[in-house]
């Protein structure tokens, strides 16, 4: 973006969000957001709209998936089905998403399995080897006897919200992937459906929820009740749609009346067709510089396509000649998809110090003796007049004979050097330096911008400043290596 007429580069750099989706699957050479760079000219308070696209992944990113199976006597085709096409769900997610983790758990009644109401078969690991081991272990013999169909995933989804199954890692997307044919006792195990909830929420869990169709099974949103009179039914019946209170509340995802043989099947698209809140906020940004995105957050199921409009808007005291600098991180359900928030803008600079070519208006030479350069004796040329580097990008310049032009290069505030004969005074921007010189003569002030562009002193008489060229001093890039961040 260039500000006034001296040279000043808005550049977007907006990278955003890794995964994949080709077909719903990703070419990995696609962008995450487009336009991924916006370099474009502006004046002091105007501003600039782009469309902004941005794709989620068809997997959050680094998910840690916790399995938590009912397995009460009801549930063995499903468990079979579950066990014979693990490696449907798995590659599903880990296709997507290499860094995935898995756990595997499973639930009882706590009216009569004791201790083994809730039993974490593996933890949360990367090894798929391990993760075959624990779903191996899921059997159907917790729940016998029981006075009524109502189990104890509350219980379970508690425990894991806990860490019952690991920790879950900074930066996570953690995963329940509850399975079941029927309601929760409330409470269960002393902790009530509020307590599963807001430890989910807390955790930043959510719960995928697939309701599987059996006789016996009240559903997970029944009431205690299924119907196959009071011999099945000897407990009191409660509140309904318990299964939908957990998915709305911790943004996931309920399947119901799902047929046994359609389990592993349901999971896996479940996993690949979650819910995401696509978000922004902005870091590191110049005062003279807004970005702002609407609308503010916008929810697709994962795999799609975000669309925003972005606003960018210079200020109107913004100072011209200057590169302006904000970062925009898109997040995903809150999250960073790089697992967190990049602490600043880093720019990647390349200078190239020119000579002036156009009309901009030269300031009055002053006499100056030079500063870590060569100086003349009053009246007489020298070859190479002062001339100072700058700490950031400074060129040397100088000029035969004469008066000289002095050169300097910006460190951070300007420098000056000097001259002989009649000296040209020339002050160095913020933070990069320009080059500036003269013909015999005369010279002429040279000003270098504010991070970029120069305005170039020329010929004139001695202490004046004659019209000089405008130019490109610097040319300031930046990189961004964070993914899910943008830098303007």
């Amino acid at each position: 973006m260039r500000v006034g007429t001296l040279t000043a580069v808005l550049l977007l750099v907006i990278s955003v969000v890794p995964g994949a989706a080709a077909g719903k699957r990703a070419a990995a050479e696609r962008p995450a957001v487009t336009p991924a760079v916006v370099d474009e000219p502006l004046d002091p308070g105007d501003a600039l709209t782009v469309d902004k696209k941005v794709r989620t992944p068809v997997v959050p990113p680094r998910p840690d998936v916790v399995l938590l199976v009912d397995g009460t006597g009801s549930m063995q085709p499903t468990i079979d089905n579950v066990q014979a096409n693990l490696e449907q769900i798995t590659s599903e997610v880990r296709e997507q998403q290499p860094d995935s983790r898995f756990a595997v758990a499973t639930y009882g009644d706590q009216q009569v399995d004791g201790e083994r109401v809730f039993t974490v078969l593996q933890g949360l690991t990367d090894d798929l080897d391990d993760v075959r081991e624990g779903v191996d272990q899921l059997t159907d013999d917790r729940g016998s006897y029981s006075p009524g169909p109502a189990e104890d995933w509350i219980n379970g989804l508690w425990q894991i919200a806990n860490g019952a199954s690991g920790t879950f890692r900074e930066g996570a997307s953690p995963v329940v992937v509850l399975v079941g044919d029927a309601s929760s006792h409330d409470p269960s195990k002393g902790h009530s459906l509020t307590d599963g909830i807001n430890a989910l929420k807390d955790a930043g869990v959510r719960v995928l929820a697939v309701d599987v169709a059996t006789e016996l099974g009240d559903g997970l949103n029944g009431n205690g009740d299924n119907g196959n009179g009071p011999g099945q039914n000897q407990e009191p019946t409660h509140d309904p749609d318990q299964a939908t209170k957990v998915v709305q509340a911790t943004g996931g995802r309920l399947f119901q009346d799902i047929e046994a043989d359609e389990v592993a099947d349901t999971v896996a698209e479940g996993l690949t067709n979650l819910p995401t809140t696509v978000s922004y906020q902005t870091f590191g940004c110049d005062p003279a510089l807004s970005v702002t995105l609407d609308p503010a957050t916008r929810q697709v199921t994962s795999g799609e396509v975000a669309t925003f409009t972005e606003t960018i808007t210079v200020a109107d005291d913004a100072p011209q000649g200057v590169t302006v600098h904000c970062g925009v991180q898109f997040l995903l359900d809150g999250k960073p998809p790089a697992g967190q928030m990049p602490d600043d803008v880093i720019p990647a600079r390349e200078f190239r110090g020119q000579r002036g070519n156009g009309n901009s208006q030269g300031l009055p030479g002053t006499p100056h003796e030079g500063d870590n350069g060569g100086s003349g004796d009053n009246g007489s040329g020298t070859d190479g007049g002062g001339s100072v580097a700058g700490a950031i990008g400074g060129a040397v310049g100088g000029t035969d004979g004469g008066g000289n032009g002095g050169l300097i290069g910006g460190a951070a505030g300007g420098v000056s050097s000097g001259s002989d004969g009649c000296g040209g005074g020339s002050i160095a921007g913020l933070a990069v330096g320009g080059v500036g010189g003269s013909d015999n003569g005369g010279n002429g002030g040279v000003i270098a911008g504010v991070l970029g562009g120069l305005i170039g002193g020329s010929g004139g008489d001695c202490g004046g400043g004659a019209s000089g060229g405008s130019g490109a001093g610097a040319t300031v890039r930046t990189a961004v290596p964070w993914p899910g961040s943008s830098a303007v």
